[in-house]
């Protein structure tokens, strides 16, 4: 049965929360069917790497499989090997100016880190 809209405004006020609870109901089944399927998803991915990496180790041992995924995280840009900040003393004041620059360079990732709400 479609309900539309009432005319009235009385009836309008009394419509008002079927239509609020109904919107809201539909917006759940909505969100719990996006999660249903985004963990249908990634199930099968999580057990799909995990076999990998159960067939990796057996094939080339523990070490190998272990410098592999060092170095495709590293490929990926998930780790970081240059340092951000370059140390060096000219001068009489250069070297307290690379200390400067250091600790400056450490505050600002505990501000950033901050931000996110972690520490």
């Amino acid at each position: 049965m479609r309900r539309t809209w009432p005319r009235r405004r009385s009836d309008r006020r009394k419509a008002r929360p079927f239509f609020t609870k109904n919107a809201g109901e539909g917006q759940a089944t909505a969100i719990r069917a996006t999660g249903r399927a985004e963990g249908d998803v990634a199930k099968p991915k999580g057990l799909a790497l995990a076999a990998g990496l159960e067939a990796q180790t057996l094939a080339v041992g523990e070490q190998a499989t272990l410098l592999v995924n060092v170095i495709k995280a590293i490929a990926d840009g998930n780790v970081k090997v240059t340092p951000e900040v370059l140390v060096r003393g000219s001068g009489s004041d250069g070297s307290s100016q690379g200390l400067m620059a250091l600790s400056m360079g450490q505050l600002s990732s505990v501000i950033k880190a901050g931000d996110r709400g972690t520490t």
